[in-house]
């Protein structure tokens, strides 16, 4: 085995509360967990929008661009 294994190296790093605003992140695309049930209004990188109906606890399955600001609950974005 000639390489070290970093088992953390595909972590994201950093966090950040989110505001719901029809404007893509400073930060780029994240992931995003639900805090507080509601419905989570995301938009992709490429521009695909899509509904989620989320409870506390869940992650989304892709990177995030934008939440809008018709989203109901509370979410963090991880990057």
């Amino acid at each position: 085995m000639g390489g070290r294994f970093y088992k953390y190296a595909n972590f994201t790093r950093r966090q950040v509360a989110i505001s719901a605003a029809d404007a893509d992140f400073v930060q780029g695309p994240m992931a995003i967990r639900c805090l507080t049930a509601g419905n989570c209004v995301a938009t992709d990188e490429d521009g695909t929008t899509i509904t989620y109906a989320m409870v506390a606890g869940e992650m989304l399955p892709t990177l995030i661009a934008r939440i809008a600001a018709a989203s109901t609950g509370t979410y963090t974005g991880h990057y």
